[in-house]
């Protein structure tokens, strides 16, 4: 047995010996070597990301350095969050995280040797994007075929109806007012996010017009001024 092999480095020298008969010479010291050395920190990955709309699952991951000895590991959270650790030791996982939240988990690998130096990584998701509507014409009608609605399309005239592509809502649905120089134009609608929807109202005027969108669960709101065909 080689003494205290499993905390300082060593040098191997080697002689070969027959049975009944002598020795060789020693060899040479070999290279140093520490075949149970103390702890080593685990290796850091960088942390991953999943999810949208303010509820994101960020993944921390590492990878462990046995050294010889079977090695554990602690994790330490920064703030008032917990990183779930997976059943192979090697990552963590904080879920359900807000926007713009900052995170620092401190990975600190254990074996029969001690504690290793504590290895800590870092993340912030996302800030939320302002949500966006973009107002567009879509389809036509004439006079009183395109329905009731105040103000009404005229009778020799052609009015379009209003298209609202909308992105970046947390909210599934928003409710939309239009209005133009003159007042409202026709009543509010509630329609979906994050996607394109022709309404039912119309307008007819060559001015400029106003959509604005809301949603008061989520206090998101948008809004955007086009002139009209």
């Amino acid at each position: 047995m080689i003494p205290n092999s499993d905390i300082t480095e060593q040098r191997l020298l080697i002689r070969g010996c027959v049975v009944t008969g002598p020795c060789s010479a020693w060899s040479k010291e070999s290279a140093t070597f520490q075949p149970y050395g103390p702890t080593k920190p685990v290796l850091a990955f960088e942390p991953t990301m999943t999810g949208a709309h303010g509820k994101f699952d960020v993944t921390f991951s590492w990878k462990l350095v046995t050294n010889g000895r079977p090695v554990t590991v602690a994790v330490a959270e920064g703030g008032g969050y917990t990183c779930k650790l997976a059943s192979d030791d090697a990552s963590c996982v904080v879920r359900n995280v807000g926007y713009a939240t900052p995170l620092s988990v401190s990975v600190t690998a254990h074996s029969s040797a001690g504690d290793a130096a504590p290895v800590t990584m870092t993340f912030t998701t996302p800030a939320k994007a302002d949500p966006v509507i973009r107002l567009s014409a879509s389809g036509s009608c004439i006079g009183v075929l395109c329905g009731t609605q105040d103000p009404a399309c005229a009778i020799d005239n052609t009015c379009e109806y209003i298209t609202v592509t909308s992105s970046l809502w947390d909210a599934t649905t928003m409710t939309c007012t239009f209005r133009s120089p003159s007042g409202p134009i026709g009543d509010p609608v509630t329609i979906a996010t994050n996607t394109t929807v022709r309404t039912k109202v119309f307008y007819g005027d060559q001015t400029t017009m106003t959509g604005t969108c809301v949603n008061t669960s989520t206090n998101e709101t948008a809004t955007q001024t086009v002139t009209w065909q």
